[in-house]
């Protein structure tokens, strides 16, 4: 009898607990949709992209908002923006509590990436209205400044030099990431060019989207790998479309001569990831923004490869916008070794532009940090400037775009 009455006990100050957590919050007023196009071109050993569209999303949720990031589309300006607003309009009238846990449990709640910016900026209220840092409520407690990661996506080995005279300039130096495209001859030039221009102390790392497919098993995959090590190569991120289990069998040979591997596509979405990917898939795992989905299996993921003594890195979507800060303070919070969302005025600042406090900074070693005592994202906009400047906007409380 005992037992269950303190079973009894238990359950109804559980309950308690639940219910003040919902009823701190308010309920969800609006969410509203900014679209900023970017025609910067981006090559990839799978295809060009000649344009992305970003959405930028604030909730609105009585006094206090939350901000998020995602991809939309690729090389499709005229994207459907309300559409996206009518699938979001679910949310509006409920807690952000009450929608991040109905997020847990269907999957299928939004597209992957609609998804991911409205659980960021979901978890971004529930910072602000508990007046904590997001990261720590998704149990993330590190907080040692992580490097920033210059990238390059270029086919062409003569334009790296002006490419690399950027990152020197910007002082992100420690490490560097490489597009490859599959072709050995081309890659490695792109290697070794880098290399020259760099020096021996950057970590150079290549991302070949799983652009090596002409290989007859994994020890002549390896053996044309082993040719990026000898061009001065550290790492490599997806090689090839592989099994988990390949991706253990080929960084075992690949160690051999000094070749880390850094699984990407096999960690999509993060609870497949926490469920069924192994230990020794690469020396890095790249948790990569746009892919994750929801941010609380991706914090999860982020501890369980911890415990594994496996280094984490923070990828990039070709963000510009909220989601670069949000990204930045993951990697510092989950002591990943570098993060590759960083800002990028040379591609956009519409969003930068209207930013008028943000939790992440660039140390002048080149490291970035996070202010203490933030609540949620940290993350203050001019949201009436960002509505003047942006490409298109609409919200659930509106039929028609502007």
């Amino acid at each position: 009898m005992d037992q269950i009455k303190k079973t009894a006990v238990f359950v109804l100050s559980m309950l308690f607990i639940f219910s003040s957590v919902f009823a701190s919050e308010p309920n969800i007023d609006d969410i509203e949709l900014y679209l900023i196009n970017v025609d910067v071109q981006r090559h990839f050993s799978f295809g060009n992209w000649n344009s992305r569209q970003h959405l930028m999303l604030r909730v609105k949720a009585g006094e206090f908002d939350g901000w998020g990031e995602t991809v939309l589309s690729i090389n499709n300006p005229n994207v459907d923006l309300d559409k996206t607003a009518g699938d979001m309009k679910k949310a509006v009238g409920k807690t952000p509590s009450e929608v991040l846990k109905e997020m847990q449990s269907n999957r299928k709640y939004l597209s992957w990436h609609p998804f991911e910016a409205l659980n960021m900026a979901l978890w971004d209220i529930r910072g602000k209205c508990e007046n904590k840092p997001a990261v720590r409520l998704l149990g993330l407690n590190q907080n040692s400044p992580v490097n920033g990661m210059f990238c390059i996506l270029e086919n062409d080995p003569s334009k790296l030099a002006a490419k690399a005279a950027i990152a020197k300039k910007d002082k992100l130096v420690n490490f560097i990431k490489l597009k490859i495209f599959g072709d050995i001859k081309l890659d490695c030039d792109l290697v070794s060019t880098l290399r020259k221009s760099m020096g021996e102390k950057c970590f150079i790392v290549a991302d070949a989207n799983q652009g090596y497919k002409n290989f007859s098993d994994l020890q002549n995959l390896s053996d044309t790998l082993k040719h990026l090590s000898d061009a001065g190569l550290d790492a490599l991120e997806d090689p090839a479309d592989l099994s988990d289990s390949e991706f253990v069998e080929l960084q075992n040979k690949c160690r051999a001569f000094g070749l880390s591997l850094i699984p990407d596509v096999n960690l999509r979405p993060s609870w497949r990831a926490l469920e069924e990917s192994p230990k020794g898939m690469g020396d890095f795992y790249n948790l990569h923004p746009g892919c994750m989905v929801d941010l609380s299996d991706m914090a999860k993921l982020a501890n369980k490869i911890n415990s594994w003594n496996t280094r984490i890195m923070i990828g990039d979507d070709s963000l510009i916008g909220a989601a670069c800060t949000v990204y930045q303070q993951i990697a510092i919070a989950c002591g990943a070794a570098w993060v590759e969302a960083l800002e990028k005025p040379q591609e956009s600042t519409v969003f930068e532009d209207c930013v008028l406090e943000k939790a992440t900074y660039r140390q002048q070693n080149g490291l970035y940090a996070v202010k203490p005592d933030i609540a949620g994202w940290g993350l203050k906009v001019d949201s009436d400037a960002l509505k003047k400047k942006c490409a298109r906007w609409t919200s659930t409380a509106l039929k028609n775009e502007r």
